[in-house]
């Protein structure tokens, strides 16, 4: 059995929301971290050295939520009452984080952060497994895409909400984007309801250790990104370019899911992304170090695509190839290894790290060792 035809884009269009959602309420949480930190008696340093505590807790919650939903799903059949009890406790700390900072106190504003980032958690590799409902690989494929661009819409969006949230008072956002990520969650209900599509037997025999092999390479995939993205920008001798760094990445990013869709059904997919991240690579040293605006119109992009293809074929793998019994475990693993990245790369910044000569290959470097992964998989061909 598969969802009915309608319901695959539907669904996928709720896990992208729900992402999105979650991508957004981050940028405002960075945002004004600091000025939370410094009404409690901390210095503006202590918000990098908080953040890289958000990231430690999301490493180990985001896989420990996947194993937990999956034994929930297996005990009570359903998943979506918990995912909506966790996105009303979520957005209830979220958006109470503000008057917490007024009151002063370094405890209670930390104990509310903890609170919120373990319970967010629970509103990722669960609700994005839900995907590995959709039978079919075409399908699923096109769903894993759609929910992708939720997070590539957002994260394309930051810069801009950043600008617009700077001079705003916080309460009224974080209220906002908890009253949203809320109403979105109920849908989680619905979803429980769609029958689940039947998988080769092959897939029950499926060994921990090619998902632990898709892990590992996202994780050098996403070192890739986060370094690329967050790190590099500032160093291309080209002034547009640097404003255009991340607009220029995420309308690649976009591209790059349409592109990974069409090897979505095919049997040398992860040969595809392994060829995407070689040229990715080649594209993120051309991006920084060329000097002619045209072809860093053209590099930047490809980068983009790049990134798009290895996430978009490393969950879409993860789900199919996982018992239906265990799908937010694989996805779990998957997120905590690019919240991993992510710390690596908060830790970079918190370090100074970054004003180290050679740090620029080390994107590329990351994902020509990703290619490798990719190309060597044991899953490859099949």
């Amino acid at each position: 059995m598969t969802l009915p035809d309608g319901s695959s884009p539907r669904l996928g269009w709720w896990v992208g929301l729900v992402h999105a959602l979650l991508v957004l309420s981050w940028t405002a949480y960075v945002l004004f971290l600091p000025s939370f930190a410094a009404k409690v008696g901390l210095s503006a340093a202590a918000a990098v050295w908080i953040i890289l505590l958000d990231q430690a807790l999301f490493v180990v919650c985001d896989w420990a939520s996947g194993v937990f939903s999956d034994r929930i799903a297996v005990l009570w059949r359903r998943l979506g009452p918990a995912i909506v009890v966790a996105a009303l406790a979520s957005g209830a700390l979220f958006s109470a984080l503000p008057w917490v900072a007024g009151q002063g106190r370094p405890g209670w504003l930390l104990a509310f952060i903890v609170g919120w980032a373990v319970l967010s958690s629970f509103l990722r590799a669960p609700v994005l497994a839900m995907l590995g409902r959709i039978g079919g690989a075409t399908r699923q494929g096109r769903a894993v895409a759609v929910a992708l661009a939720g997070i590539g819409l957002a994260s394309a969006a930051g810069p801009f909400l950043t600008e617009w949230l700077r001079q705003r008072d916080p309460l009224g956002p974080f209220v906002l984007a908890s009253a949203a990520l809320a109403l979105a969650s109920l849908m989680a209900i619905r979803a429980d309801a769609w029958p689940m599509p039947t998988r080769p037997a092959d897939v029950a025999e499926t060994r921990h250790a090619p998902v632990l092999w898709i892990a590992a390479v996202l994780l050098l995939a996403g070192l890739g990104f986060q370094w690329h993205t967050a790190l590099l920008a500032g160093r291309s001798p080209l002034p547009w370019a640097r404003a255009s760094w991340m607009p220029l990445f995420w309308a690649g990013f976009v591209l790059g899911l349409l592109v990974s869709m069409r090897l979505a059904a095919g049997a040398r997919r992860l040969h595809g992304a392994a060829l995407a991240m070689l040229a990715g690579a080649l594209a993120s040293q051309l991006a920084l170090r060329t000097g002619v605006e045209t072809v860093f119109a053209l590099a930047q992009p490809v980068a983009g695509m790049a990134w798009a293809v290895a996430m978009h074929t490393g969950l879409g793998v993860a789900l199919a190839r996982s018992p239906l019994q265990r799908l937010a475990t694989p996805v779990g693993l998957v997120f905590s290894a690019l919240a991993l990245a992510a710390l690596c790369r908060v830790l970079t910044v918190a370090l100074q790290a970054q004003a180290w000569t050679g740090w620029s290959v080390l994107p590329a470097a990351a994902w020509l060792a990703a290619a490798w992964g990719f190309w060597r998989h044991p899953w490859r061909g099949r």
